[in-house]
């Protein structure tokens, strides 16, 4: 199998099962606050829709300390600045000796049941590039069934003619309906009266002014990328009702009584145009007729209140839990890469060493540091970098560091003897060949790897540890 298949494979199924769990949980939230506003106007529920739309279609989006996904537990990583992506479902959650799934509420039972060390790392790239298989051939199906359903539906509208700019009329369509995106035409049926031409127009053209062609297209790009997410289709049915009702009570604001029983009227006669597209006859016909002979108005302040209420889901809905801070370690060679995600921005950091025998503290020295006033951070959320052990030298082993444009060499303040030195091994236990560690907000320093030596003395442990600080550091007085 193609390895840039299998690459791509690894890397966009996480991306789309983040992206479809964010919009679950919202389209979780939508539910109860739409049916709490089920007696306000339609277009307070019709807005919710938007923050799930945004989940569907776009990966990243900004973090708050109060959020939907973090009340869930579901951590979020760093893109660039204040950017953010779910990240519930790690890109190496399949090759990786200790891969864990961070899913609201089945996290832990996902976790346990994924396959650990070497068997994991090994993993067979089939399962994986099978899925991807299918979901393509899922996204071709729902493209061609729309692209099928507008051909059918433009071959309806041959020999329609112009009744006004942007308005046609056509003889072999059921119902009036808005056809295009960048600019859109009103097709109406040639065997409507004057009066029904003019309430339906009232309804396509409340469309065009709202963008809901726009929202429309979106919405079914979204359904055919997440195709298999059930909260989905729920989701796309019910934006479509509310965006028919809320088109229908904007339409028909101004009208008396009597004009609204004709609008109605007309509903219950005319049926819907089959596909993806904005059909006057559309949507649950019977909560939309209600509505036109019993209209739901609101006092100022409830319709204040209810806007504060959608605006809070939506922003709820919309934002990332805040990145939690935490450092990586992974061997690489004969030493150790190091990454740092903080969820604070820091001005400047610091490389400890400290050599133990035992319990106690032989030697403690600054190695390498980074951020003064005069070479400040250039990501502050965000830093990396590498940990070697080069050769032996008459001092004892050498080790050098690297960071960014940042290096240093130095040999190992040893007692008297020879000592060999083992592999680095990430974090305090040394355990595996990677570790990642959750930094809490008041730890100051942290332990990223360690080398081991042995010789005739016994044994010693040298240990690199991070110290962050919120203020650029004086480095000269170290």
């Amino acid at each position: 199998m193609d390895d840039a298949f299998i690459a791509l494979s690894y890397r966009l199924l996480p991306i789309l099962c983040n992206m479809s769990l964010a919009a679950g949980a919202a389209v979780l939230l939508i539910l109860p606050v739409r049916l709490a506003l089920r007696r306000a106007p339609a277009c307070f529920s019709y807005a919710l829709w938007a923050a799930v739309l945004f989940r569907l279609l776009c990966p990243v989006s900004l973090s708050a300390g109060f959020s939907l996904l973090g009340l869930l537990g579901t951590p979020a990583e760093r893109i660039s600045g204040s950017l953010t992506a779910v990240s519930a479902i790690p890109p190496d959650v399949v090759r990786t000796p200790s891969p864990q799934a961070a899913l609201p509420l089945a996290g832990e039972a996902v976790t346990n049941a994924l396959p650990q060390g070497l068997e994991q790392l090994a993993a067979d790239p089939l399962p994986v590039t099978l899925a991807t298989a299918v979901w393509l051939m899922g996204v071709l199906v729902m493209a061609v069934w729309g692209l099928c359903s507008l051909l059918r539906l433009r071959r309806r509208l041959i020999g329609a003619v112009m009744l006004e700019r942007g308005v046609f009329l056509a003889d072999h369509i059921p119902s009036p309906f808005v056809l295009g995106v960048v600019r859109p035409k009103i097709y109406l049926p040639s065997r409507l009266t004057e009066e029904e031409r003019r309430l339906a127009l009232l309804h396509e053209r409340r469309h065009i002014r709202r963008g809901d062609p726009l929202f429309r297209a979106l919405a079914y790009a979204a359904l055919c990328l997440h195709w298999w997410n059930p909260l989905v289709w729920l989701a796309f049915v019910l934006a479509g009702r509310d965006m028919e009702l809320s088109c229908d009570e904007a339409a028909v604001r101004h009208l008396g009584r009597r004009e609204r029983e004709g609008y109605a009227a007309l509903l219950l006669r005319l049926s819907a145009v089959p596909g993806p597209f904005l059909a006057f006859g559309a949507g649950n016909l019977r909560s939309r007729v209600e509505r036109l002979l019993r209209p739901v108005r609101l006092r100022r302040r409830t319709a204040a209140a209810a806007a504060a209420v959608v605006l809070a889901a939506v922003v709820l809905c919309a934002v990332n839990a805040l990145p939690e801070s935490s450092v990586t370690a992974e061997q690489v060679e004969d030493g150790m890469s190091i990454s740092l995600e903080l969820r604070s921005p820091i001005r400047s950091w610091m490389l400890v060493e400290e050599i133990r025998q035992g319990e106690t503290l032989l030697s403690s020295l600054p190695r390498l540091a980074k951020g003064d006033a005069d070479d400040p951070l250039e990501d502050p959320y965000r830093q990396s970098f590498l940990l070697t052990t080069i050769r032996e030298s008459d001092s004892g082993p050498q080790i050098s560091a690297r960071a960014g444009g940042a290096a240093a060499q130095w040999s190992l303040p040893l007692p008297e003897g020879d000592w060999t030195p083992g592999g680095f091994a990430p974090g305090p236990e040394g355990l595996g060949s990677s570790y990642r560690k959750t930094l809490r907000e008041a730890e100051t320093e942290t332990v990223l790897c360690q080398l081991p030596l042995t010789g005739e003395a016994g044994d010693l442990t040298v240990r690199y540890l991070l110290v962050t600080s919120a203020e650029p550091a004086d480095f000269s007085s170290s």
